[in-house]
C-alpha cells in the first residue's frame, strides 16, 4: 500500500508539473494576445490621427504660410518702430534755458 501511495504521489507530481507548464503557456499566450490587441488599437488610432492631420493640412499652402509669417514679422517691426517713436522723449523746450 505504501509503494502504491508513492507511485500515485509520483504520478500526481508529474500531472501537477504538466498542468503548471500548461498554465504557464496559456498565460504567456494571453499576454501575447493582449499585447497584439493593444498594438492593433494603437496602430488604428495612429491611422485616424494621420487622416485627420492630412485633412487639416489639405487647405494649407506652405507658400501662403511663409508669406503670412513674413507679413506678421514686417508688421511687428513697424509696430516696434511706432512704439519707439512715441516713447522717445520729444525735444520740446530743450533749446530754451531759463
Amino acid at each position: 500500500a505504501a509503494l502504491q501511495a508513492l507511485k500515485r504521489k509520483k504520478r500526481y507530481e508529474k500531472q501537477l508539473s504538466q498542468i503548471d507548464g500548461t498554465l504557464s503557456t496559456i498565460e504567456f499566450q494571453r499576454e501575447a494576445l493582449e499585447n497584439s490587441h493593444t498594438n492593433t488599437e494603437v496602430l488604428k488610432n495612429m491611422g485616424y490621427a494621420a487622416q485627420a492631420m492630412k485633412k487639416v493640412h489639405e487647405n494649407m499652402d506652405l507658400n501662403k504660410i511663409d508669406d503670412l509669417m513674413q507679413d506678421i514679422t514686417e508688421q511687428q517691426d513697424v509696430a516696434q518702430e511706432i512704439s519707439g517713436a512715441i516713447s522717445n522723449r520729444a525735444a520740446f523746450g530743450d533749446e530754451f534755458d531759463e
